[in-house]
């Protein structure tokens, strides 16, 4: 079959992606001069009825949402009994493109790209869907560094509104949380583990589990995953505990929303601050008024603040009245703990009083002998 080439007033310009599901086509609007991404039905699915309707349903809810990490739809139609929607045109690559380039991400950047993907499917949950499909091929990343949250084709409603059928066990098998594996009722859960696996593959550079499809799909129902350090050593444990956390079997022991998840990603550690060396300034002088005497001393300033302290006063009365270092008596002037006299040993102040006795005696004696 040839390759569909307008839709309406779209015309194709290249397909972007293909599944089994769907196309999606660069595509220029000629009404409005404009690029856009198309996704078309694929024509053998398009005489169903209920996937039409799912089709339809996926552009209705996506044109609900409005969040700038959340792809933008513009309009929905139908060419020759093919249904199709546009969206906002997102050049970049996909976060698969980006890993299977470079292998796992710095950290920083992981913490980054989680954080904005937290906050869209957080708003997701918040408006009653669930995505079920969150994987890194569903993530795009512009040129500018934006997260986009893409493809919204298996999303269910928290109401109990099927958008697939019922009792099918639908997602991709590299993401799919243990309860989508085993057919059990889905909740925001469900998007939280992806999100898990979703961390662990950016900084591991491999998702948690891999190989054929109904082993992977096993592994995420009954298998521990490896631990993330021994594929990426040398990171914080809070964040290896956090990304094995949100991949928990049960959905109770999961963090209790993306959001919760994706700030426990951002515990970096920090580098610890360099040492600040003592930077001393020119020397000042400063004069204080006492009563019944100034003082004036040079000092060496180590703080910004130049407002005299306690501490300073009592080093400037010590330097202002001895050389030698103070002992702790009543104090002197109003200022406790200072005085004017150095310290000296027993026996020195035995002979000084000894000393003062004896002038004193002399004294004493004279001034009888001449009266």
């Amino acid at each position: 079959m040839a390759e569909v080439s307008r839709f309406g007033r779209y015309e194709a310009l290249g397909v972007l992606g293909r599944g089994g599901f769907a196309t999606v086509y660069r595509a220029r609007d000629t009404a409005l001069g404009r690029e856009v991404a198309l996704k078309a039905l694929a024509m053998h699915l398009a005489e169903d009825p209920e996937i039409r309707r799912r089709f339809v349903q996926e552009a209705q809810r996506i044109a609900q949402l409005r969040h700038p990490h959340i792809v933008t739809v513009h309009d929905v139609g139908e060419a020759e009994g093919q249904p199709f929607f546009t969206m906002e045109l997102v050049e970049g690559q996909t976060l698969a493109q980006l890993v299977a380039a470079g292998g796992g991400l710095p950290l920083e950047q992981v913490a980054r790209i989680l954080r904005d993907l937290g906050s869209a499917v957080e708003y997701v949950h918040a408006a009653g869907l669930i995505h079920r499909d969150i994987k890194a091929a569903n993530v795009m990343l512009d040129a500018g560094g934006r997260v986009v949250l893409m493809d919204f084709g298996i999303v269910r409603a928290l109401d109990g509104t099927q958008y697939t059928n019922t009792g099918m066990s639908l997602g991709t098998p590299e993401a799919m949380s243990p309860e989508q594996v085993l057919g059990q009722p889905v909740g925001p859960a469900s998007d939280v583990y992806a999100l898990g696996v979703l961390a662990y593959q950016l900084l591991a550079g491999r998702p948690p589990f891999t190989g054929e499809p109904m082993r992977v799909m096993y592994a995420h129902a009954h298998d521990t995953p490896p631990p993330l350090e021994t594929h990426r050593p040398n990171r914080p444990p809070a964040v290896y505990t956090a990304i094995h956390a949100a991949m928990a079997k049960h959905p109770s022991e999961r963090q209790p929303s993306a959001s919760a998840f994706a700030v426990r990603l951002h515990v970096v550690p920090r580098a610890a601050p360099a040492e600040r060396p003592t930077q001393q300034s020119p020397s000042v002088t400063r004069t204080w008024q006492r009563p019944h005497q100034t003082v004036t001393a040079a000092e060496t300033v180590v703080t910004e603040d130049l407002l005299p302290t306690v501490p300073e006063l009592h080093a400037l009365d010590a330097a202002a009245n001895s050389s030698a270092a103070p002992t702790s008596h009543s104090g002197v002037n109003g200022f406790p703990g200072v005085s004017r006299y150095p310290s000296m040993s027993l026996v020195d102040f035995l002979l000084v009083v000894l000393a003062t006795l004896i002038v004193a005696g002399i004294i004493a004696a004279t001034i009888v002998e001449k009266r």
